[in-house]
């Protein structure tokens, strides 16, 4: 997930980017997420095993549009309110690494080809897309 204007270095921002990123309203919003999302459901990949570091050229994802939604349930709404937007990919399974916790995962951005980007909220439910897996 990243914002659909937002941009640092050319790369769309996510929701954790900090404040220097996001107008005010927007991040005084968005920090009480961040609060929420520091506790066990929801471990910073710093805290998996399995990922323990995120590289510079690293981006954090979910295996899955399911795994994202479910990261961010209760709050799809808000952010979606606020310009972020489900943003799929595809890279190949070689650049991906795989957490264990919650379908997170990390890639390289300079091996990602976008493949779409849709709302967090859909108005519509059943139309095409609405269940279209992340590929990262």
């Amino acid at each position: 997930m990243a914002h659909e204007r937002i941009t640092n270095e050319g790369v769309p921002v996510g929701p954790y980017c900090g404040r220097s990123s996001l107008p005010r309203t927007q991040w005084d919003e968005l920090r009480s997420m961040g609060y929420a999302h520091s506790n066990l459901s929801h471990r910073n990949p710093r805290e998996d095993p399995r990922l323990e570091y995120i590289a510079g050229w690293e981006h954090c994802a979910f295996i899955s549009r399911a795994a994202l939604l479910d990261w961010f349930d209760g709050y799809t709404e808000m952010l979606n309110r606020h310009g972020f937007r489900i943003h799929t990919y595809y890279v190949p399974m070689k650049s991906v690494r795989i957490g264990m916790f919650a379908g997170q995962v990390l890639y390289p951005r300079r091996n990602a080809i976008s493949l779409s980007v849709e709302p967090l909220v859909d108005n519509h439910p059943g139309t095409p897309g609405a269940t279209k897996e992340v590929a990262a």
